[in-house]
């Protein structure tokens, strides 16, 4: 009986480790993708007006530091330590996928930007349509891998 209480109170320590590291790494990936999107919002605006006003190399030049933004928070989730929990490479995964989704979307900005010659800019707006349509398939990915992650680590998610 009393190996059974120790055997219990280490299983349940291990299982509290694991609810704190998966809930620390989803809140980690959450604190960049919010920072990435308060620069997005920041840059749209300006995006909108650069090309409705035809200023391609403004465009260019602003999607350049987007797509770097982009870049630095997809090295930034590299760099954080998978906690070895069930879901977190599948979250990992889509959260990669999340931020590099994010660089091409500006990187095909920029390029837009750059090219030279209306068949060139044509097909660089039907990649960026193509892009910003695939992103609410990516968020949506993104979003199941953590609920999962979060399920199977016994942790809530916060609606914020």
């Amino acid at each position: 009986m009393r190996i059974l209480i120790i055997i219990s109170s280490f299983l349940f320590l291990l299982t509290s480790c694991n609810t704190e590291s998966a809930l620390k790494y989803s809140e980690d990936v959450v604190a960049l993708q919010r920072q990435l999107i308060d620069s997005v919002n920041e840059a749209q605006p300006q995006v909108g007006h650069y090309m409705k006003e035809g200023l391609m190399d403004s465009l260019a030049i602003i999607c350049q530091q987007m797509e770097t933004a982009a870049a630095n928070k997809l090295a930034d989730v590299e760099k954080l330590p998978l906690p070895n929990v069930k879901g977190g490479e599948a979250f990992q995964r889509a959260s990669l996928l999340y931020f590099s989704h994010v660089r091409n979307i500006y990187a095909s900005y920029k390029s837009y930007g750059r090219a030279q010659g209306d068949s060139s800019r044509e097909q660089e707006r039907q990649k960026m349509i193509r892009l910003e349509t695939e992103l609410e398939a990516v968020v949506e990915k993104m979003q199941k891998a953590q609920q999962e992650l979060a399920k199977a680590n016994g942790f809530r998610l916060e609606n914020k």
